[in-house]
């Protein structure tokens, strides 16, 4: 399956090249949720199971590979937070369109890191999760660091993979108090979490379009 993707890909970069727009198309790759939950894969040494329909790392932390003949650099890693919501004013800037009030107001372009400058990166990500197919729903936020729940529980992803434990009652140090306290503050301004399971005919599907800029 990697292998097909990989042909595929190749088949689009191929077809700009083709068609003389490399120059002017932006590739992105990237994924909606992590790994099947019946999949398991090697990584640092760590067996890690698919942690798709979660709201671990294995279901929510997905690659993200940019492409821009001529203006991207090239083999460049950086651990910036992206978030979906990015995407759209990361195009907008690429093209030169200015945002207007009936724009999305979440994301913030990460054009300039493509390009190799400093930009603005995120401080930190909002998940907010709401299925519809009798998954656990809930909503964390986070650095690129930690990670805060809305029922309390916070974690250190980097060094916790599979978020096994919970630091919430033993703070050590001023990143780890820091971190939670801004994490906190930020739950506190977000939406409601969702707390019940629903299935697919659920009638009520709560959105917040006309909640303020977080």
């Amino acid at each position: 399956m990697v292998n097909y993707m990989d042909k595929i890909v190749g088949r689009i970069v191929a077809k700009t090249e083709e068609l003389g727009i490399a120059e002017n198309t932006i590739i992105i790759f990237t994924a909606d949720n992590g790994t099947n939950v019946g999949i398991t894969s090697l990584w640092n040494g760590q067996v890690v199971k698919g942690g798709k329909g979660g709201m671990t790392d294995m279901g929510t932390h997905v690659p993200l590979v940019a492409y821009w003949k001529g203006h991207a650099l090239r083999g460049a890693e950086l651990d910036d937070l992206v978030d979906f919501t990015d995407l759209y004013p990361t195009l907008a800037d690429a093209v030169g369109i200015k945002l207007g009030e009936g724009d999305p107001i979440d994301g913030r372009s990460f054009l300039p890191q493509l390009l190799g400058e400093s930009g603005s990166p995120r401080d930190w990500a909002l998940c907010h999760y709401q299925p519809y197919w009798n998954k656990q729903p809930g909503q964390f936020a986070r650095t690129a660091e930690y990670k805060l729940y809305r029922d309390g529980r916070f974690y250190e992803p980097a060094k916790d993979l599979k978020e096994q434990k919970d630091l919430s009652m033993a703070l050590e140090g001023e990143w780890q108090i820091d971190a939670h306290r801004k994490l906190q503050a930020l739950l506190e301004t977000a939406p409601p979490a969702p707390t019940e399971k629903a299935g697919k005919n659920a009638k009520d599907r709560p959105v917040y379009p006309g909640w303020k800029k977080l």
